[in-house]
């Protein structure tokens, strides 16, 4: 499952049920048990920000794996809305340092497994047309990377890329050769 819940902005996302959710991965457990393992799962967007509480009910629930991703930084909207073509390059790079500096906060909450698609905001670059030039952030990068290890957080490579104009895998090789 996927849920993207920020708690000041309940206004912007529906209820998830997360109970249910759970009700339904066990019930497919025991229906394909000895055929099929399945997993329980969730991706959650900024769990930095959430509430202890929030956080606290989520791991009751005894997640088995939980990808942390970033679609927005503190405070604004997901990258998805950023209107890139009138964006200055300068104005990009001060955004994805931003980001970079929170993925990096990210893996201080505790909670995830994977930090999930850590090079988002590119999709929406790569859609106005922009080029991301991943050397510009390598500091940054390498930063983040040396904080998942000491965390013993797992990078996802995400595939969606492959299939959404990107024609690459988020992230692309020459971040994964970083890592």
């Amino acid at each position: 499952q996927h849920i993207d819940r920020v708690d000041d902005w309940d206004i912007y996302y529906e209820e998830y049920l997360f109970e249910k959710d759970m009700e339904d991965i066990h019930r497919a457990k025991e229906k394909y048990k000895g055929r099929l393992v399945i997993f329980s799962g969730i991706e959650i967007g900024q769990p930095h920000i959430l509430s202890d509480k929030k956080l606290s009910k989520i791991e009751a629930l005894g997640y088995e794996f939980k990808i942390g991703s970033l679609h927005n930084l503190k405070n604004c909207f997901d990258f998805y809305y950023l209107n890139y073509k009138k964006t200055t390059d300068m104005y990009d790079r001060g955004i994805y340092n931003r980001y970079i500096n929170e993925l990096i906060d990210m893996t201080d909450c505790g909670f995830i497994d994977t930090l999930g698609h850590i090079t988002y905001p590119e999709r929406y670059m790569k859609e106005a047309g922009k080029d991301f030039v991943y050397s510009e952030f390598e500091e940054g990068f390498s930063r983040l990377f040396e904080k998942l290890a000491k965390s013993k957080i797992s990078l996802e490579i995400n595939t969606s890329g492959l299939r959404q104009g990107l024609y690459h895998t988020m992230p692309k090789i020459e971040l994964l050769e970083l890592y």
